[in-house]
């Protein structure tokens, strides 16, 4: 929604002031649908002062509401000596005519981002040719109407006020079009977004959320700043708190969590926080909320991948191992877990060593792996033959990214530091740009949404998330979470909200969890 303010320079183009003020302050001009329309940028919600180039209203200052008014429809006739300014709806930045992204908070801008000077979002009048009292009596019977439109929001009270002034207040309510003659009617909208919910008990970055089948959520591990965590908890979205449960056998950070088949989840790997690697793997069981041992994997494994086949097992690729105190490799193996016997064992090695990369299932049972550190390689994984075959590559190396399978089969990739989206086609074994780019991000989370979009939200400490859309093959903006966060986790909830916890803001590990409604 495009937000202006009825305010105008008061010193007109051919130099006189209104009321014989000294011209101080510039005032900007923005386009909304393609006509010109007044703002002052001067003063920002923030607080903070700026000034406009100086040459965007060479003559200007801004005087009384009646200077406003008056000068307003004196500007507008006029014309000239006015250049377009963009700002950012969101933080009220302001913006080089070639930016494609805020270069404040990273949001996307348009042709029409505008941000006014004031919170109240009133029309801008509307400037009526004809003779002098005519454009008078119009101008006047305008400005009236929205004095009455003031009037209104006032009426609404805070909440009305923070509706119109930012756009994106949640609310369950229906949403309510006030119109008014002569004016254009400001519109409340119910936007989704993101909202706080209950803390965890520890802070934790590089840990695990797992959907339990009982619709609780397993939260497991993680660095808290200090060391790798042991402890593990668990969220009941009907109460939206956090509780501790059993604790795992060891600390572990960067591991894997893998629900099976009978309700159990399975813990992989992970580092501990003291140079070295863990090998071992254990069972969580949700109706005791114990963790048991169960067998080792062949080696130790952080930053690898687990993904559960349609047989029940579990395939573990690659990872970072230790080869000595300090020392530290990238691995090519590959190993299954089989839950009836409690066992791990090789199926056979990836065509390149990789750590940070992605594996996801397909629909026809096979497994994307994709990128890894400083890799834009590709393979697949069949369980069927439990052999790995390159397909095409990607167009960047990543690591650090998302690999999200869409509604229709192909599978969007995202972050690893890049800007760019690609999307794997199964059927040609090829990688796409996609037309839509977002902010860089690395560390994101990208969750599949009930309606088939896909929420991209957090990476490099950015707050700001991003919806994609299949049909489209485009992005939008979704809000902002409550604090920046890289390396948490995002669990797509049974009611369709999903739940962000933890991760780190820059400078330490969070506590601290939110959902976002779609």
């Amino acid at each position: 929604m495009i937000r202006m303010v009825l305010v105008a320079c008061a010193k007109p183009k051919d130099g006189r002031g209104v009321n014989g003020k000294k011209a101080q302050k510039p005032v900007g001009v923005g386009r909304v649908n393609g006509k010109k329309r007044l703002f002052n940028p001067a003063r920002y919600r923030d607080g903070h002062e700026r000034a406009a180039p100086r040459d965007a209203c060479p003559t200007g200052s801004v005087g009384s509401a009646e200077e406003y008014n008056r000068a307003t429809v004196r500007a507008l006739e006029d014309g000239g000596g006015m250049k377009e300014l963009r700002f950012c709806t969101r933080c009220s930045a302001s913006a080089a005519p070639g930016d494609v992204f805020c270069r404040k908070c990273g949001a996307s801008l348009s042709q029409v981002d505008v941000s006014p000077a004031s919170p109240l979002a009133i029309a801008p009048v509307a400037v009526t040719k004809g003779s002098g009292s005519e454009r008078s009596t119009a101008t006047w019977a305008k400005l009236l109407a929205a004095i009455v439109v003031v009037v209104v929001l006032v009426g609404l009270g805070s909440y009305g006020y923070y509706q119109f002034a930012h756009g994106n207040a949640q609310s369950s309510a229906t949403p309510t079009t006030h119109a008014l003659a002569g004016s254009v009617a400001p519109t409340l909208t119910t936007k989704p977004g993101f909202s706080p919910t209950g803390s965890m008990t520890d802070p934790r970055s590089g840990h695990t959320a797992t959907l339990l089948s009982d619709g609780r959520v397993l939260i497991a591990g993680g660095w808290d700043g200090l060391a790798a965590l042991a402890s593990a908890e668990l969220y009941d979205p009907k109460t939206g708190a956090f509780t501790p449960t059993g604790s795992m056998t060891t600390g572990r950070m960067n591991h894997t969590a893998t629900l099976l088949k009978d309700g159990r989840v399975l813990i992989t790997g992970g580092g501990t926080g003291r140079l070295s690697i863990n090998a071992s793997a254990e069972l969580y069981d949700p109706k005791t909320g114990a963790f048991t041992p169960t067998g080792s994997m062949t080696t130790g494994r952080e930053s690898a991948t687990a993904t559960l086949l349609s047989d029940g097992s579990v395939l573990i690729t690659g990872g970072l191992s230790s080869a000595g105190v300090g020392v530290f490799e990238a691995l090519r193996s590959a190993e299954r877990y089989d839950p009836r016997t409690g066992t791990f064992g090789i199926t056979s090695f990836m065509t390149v060593a990789r750590v940070s990369h992605t594996a996801t299932v397909l629909s026809d049972g096979r497994v994307l792996i994709a990128g890894g550190t400083g890799l834009a390689s590709a393979e697949l994984y069949d369980p069927k033959t439990g052999a790995f075959t390159p397909t095409g590559s990607m167009t960047d190396p990543r690591s650090g990214h998302t690999a999200t399978l869409l509604s229709d089969g192909r599978v969007l990739i995202v972050g690893g530091g890049l800007d760019s989206a690609e999307l794997f086609d199964p059927a040609a074994g090829t990688f796409s740009v996609s037309a839509s780019t977002i902010p860089p991000c690395k560390g994101n989370t990208a969750t599949l949404l009930s309606d088939g979009r896909v929420l991209i939200a957090g990476g490099s400490s950015f707050t700001l998330a991003n919806l994609y859309d299949p049909t489209t093959d485009g992005f939008i903006t979704a809000g902002s979470m409550t604090t920046g966060r890289e390396s948490a986790t995002a669990t797509l909830l049974s009611d369709g909200s999903v739940l962000i916890t933890g991760g780190a803001d820059g400078s330490a590990s969070l506590a601290s969890a939110e959902l976002y409604q779609p």
